[in-house]
């Protein structure tokens, strides 16, 4: 299935009924215990770290958050 596909597919589904366009996105995160900046996330089954790099007081042991 090519990207094509998935768009006109989602546009029919959407034409269709506009309920159909409606989504939810949540995302979970914590402060890690003893640092000022590093933050694991958590999104459905996937996780990841962030940190600021050195120069924002971070340690730069994960991406930058922006």
């Amino acid at each position: 299935m090519s990207l094509t596909d998935v768009i006109e597919g989602t546009k029919t589904a959407v034409d269709a009924d506009p309920r159909n366009a409606a989504v939810s996105f949540s995302v979970a995160n914590a402060l890690n215990p003893g640092t000022a900046t590093q933050v694991d996330v958590r999104v459905r089954d996937h996780s990841f770290g962030v940190d600021e790099p050195a120069a924002l007081g971070g340690t730069d042991t994960a991406a930058n958050p922006a």
